[in-house]
């Protein structure tokens, strides 16, 4: 089933970015990605999964815990 570009937007903006980097929510990890995720993040040699996504996330919470992600535009197509 697809879904339209405004509603592919808010699961970005509303989970990715509101959720799991604003609130620290890491288990929205579990809602936003699936168990066949994989990053590849530039200057790390190996992939990143969901599992190792969560991680990241909860580095930055501790490192940066006031970080705070404001989008000012969106492009979807």
């Amino acid at each position: 089933m697809a879904i339209s570009t405004e509603q592919d937007k808010d699961i970005v903006l509303r989970g990715w970015y509101e959720e799991l980097w604003n609130k620290w929510n890491v288990g929205a990890a579990d809602d936003l990605l699936t168990s066949q995720y994989v990053l590849h993040a530039p200057g790390n040699p190996t992939p990143i999964d969901r599992d190792g996504a969560k991680q990241v996330v909860r580095m930055f919470s501790t490192a940066f815990p006031d970080l705070q992600h404001t989008v000012d535009e969106m492009i979807a197509g």
